[in-house]
């Protein structure tokens, strides 16, 4: 929540706002800023905290009234065509995001947010080179930001003679860089090591930053161990007895499922090449949704599920549906990536009882290397130390064992090596499960025109399938060791 000035506003009140906005408090947010607008009417930051806080709730038409109201009332305020172009990303509007990333850096060049959002825009619309070019003219700007440096990583397939390489090097050996500068070089010189397969020094650096990565945040297995134990003994066959009236009964709806990095966003393109499917993209409102309904934050139930009042999950289903519509209103099916929502099926079955799941698996070992090596924004944090990533994934096997037990044929599983290597067989199969028809798009996936936001992954979307990924954890055997000794392989 970036703000400049805060005229005629008192420290508390500015002090409550940001407290609100780290404590994803938002509703909150957004009624302390109508009460304050009401003193303050013509103050553009208080106008922009509010498209913030509207975004952030997923009221994405009313978020862009407000950037357009502000835009008119003082047209080079930067914040307000950069917030503008985040939800013009979030509606899938990424021409139109494209627009007021352009716009911002206008009227404000060194505004770096700006530059990798649009670099990252430019990446989702097919535009290798000038996502590139984007990242080295910002980098003139600021030339030890790492978190560029790990974006322009992404967009370059490295050879040994490449200058950038050297660059990353000369600054991590700086001991007066910052430790998040460490992290995001460490993930970017990883990737080229790895471009030039000395896979020796790739696994160092990844290990480098994910070591630093750790250190910052807060993640505990046992806390994910109890959550599984906690849905384990909820999802009894009495429950969906009991509530198996209730919910949404709705068609529409097509959920993505699995661990990251295990084929979804293969699969999402794939599907949503069909013209009776509407890709959203990677949306994890379902799952928050879940989460402050049903759960306190030490991971037990606020009440037992038998005890709910069924009206509240058609609620639910019915607020989800209308929220989710927005992006689309005719579409005869909404495809959903909410990947971690493998731990809330029994939600969905109570919420949604006709919706589809789609369940994406990949090879344990090449999954999890996948995971050790990206640097994520948030909500992955199980990825950054290879003996919890194995616990993880333990618990995610059984999580999807347990649901496989008490719903059988629920849902349909993707194998990655197997689309891989059939992808004509595969593809039918996901199609007849989905009741959709045999459409040739979805095998040409990769001429898709309609624009998904995958962040980096976009760069594997635009290409026809291809098998490097497969079994390439063997390139770092050696450094498994502790991994290997956990998973239940």
């Amino acid at each position: 929540m970036s703000n400049n000035s805060s005229s005629g506003l008192s420290p508390q009140d500015m002090n409550e706002l940001e407290n609100l906005y780290k404590s994803s408090e938002f509703n909150t947010l957004e009624n302390k800023v109508e009460e304050l607008l009401k003193k303050h009417s013509k103050n553009v930051n208080l106008h922009n905290i509010l498209g913030v806080s509207l975004q952030a709730q997923g009221k994405l038409k009313e978020s862009l009234k407000i950037f357009e109201k502000i835009i008119k009332l003082q047209p080079n305020f930067y914040l307000a065509h950069y917030n503008m172009g985040n939800v013009l990303k979030q509606s899938l509007d990424l021409k139109g995001a494209k627009t007021c990333y352009e716009k911002c850096i206008n009227f404000s060049p060194t505004f770096i947010d700006a530059h990798i959002s649009l670099g990252l825009i430019l990446l989702d619309l097919n535009k290798l080179d000038e996502s590139a070019n984007v990242f080295k003219m910002a980098l003139k700007l600021k030339p030890e930001d790492g978190n560029l440096h790990r974006h322009l990583s992404s967009v370059t397939k490295y050879s040994e003679k490449n200058s950038h390489i050297r660059d990353m090097e000369k600054i991590i050996s700086n001991d007066k860089i910052t430790q998040e500068q460490q992290i995001q070089i460490s993930f970017a010189l990883g990737k080229a090591y790895e471009d030039i397969k000395n896979y020796e020094k790739a696994f160092a650096y990844w290990k480098q930053g994910n070591s630093l990565k750790r250190k910052e945040i807060e993640y505990s297995t046992k806390y994910y161990a109890r959550l599984v134990q906690v849905v384990k003994e909820n999802f009894t066959n009495d429950l969906f007895e009991k509530f198996k009236n209730y919910g949404k009964p709705d068609k529409t709806l097509i959920f993505i499922v699995g661990m990251p990095r295990s084929g979804t966003t293969l699969v999402q393109q794939i599907l949503s090449s069909h013209p009776e499917v509407f890709g959203v993209g990677e949306s994890n409102q379902f799952s928050n949704k879940i989460n402050q309904c049903f759960f306190k934050e030490n991971g037990f139930l606020k009440e037992n599920l038998h005890n709910c009042d069924p009206k509240n999950f058609t609620k639910i289903g019915e607020d989800y549906i209308n929220n989710i519509r927005q992006f689309s209103t005719d579409a005869k099916h909404i495809l959903v990536k909410d990947l971690l929502n493998f731990t809330w099926l029994g939600f969905i079955k109570i919420i949604f009882p006709n919706a589809k799941i789609v369940h994406c698996v990949r090879n344990p070992l090449d999954n999890c290397v996948s995971l050790f090596k990206n640097y994520f924004i948030g909500g992955v944090d199980f990825s950054y130390d290879l003996i919890e990533l194995g616990e993880y994934y333990n618990l995610y096997q059984d999580v999807m064992l347990f649901w496989n037990n008490i719903l059988p044929n629920y849902y349909v599983n993707v194998f990655y090596d197997e689309l891989i290597n059939e992808p004509k067989k595969q593809i039918e199969k996901l199609l007849n499960f989905c009741n959709l028809e045999w459409n040739e798009n979805c095998i040409k996936f990769y001429n898709n025109k309609n624009s998904i936001s995958t962040g980096t992954n976009s760069i594997n979307v635009h290409q026809p399938i291809y098998k490097t990924s497969m079994q390439y954890w063997k390139c770092y055997e050696k450094q498994l060791q502790p991994l290997l000794e956990i998973l239940k392989t």
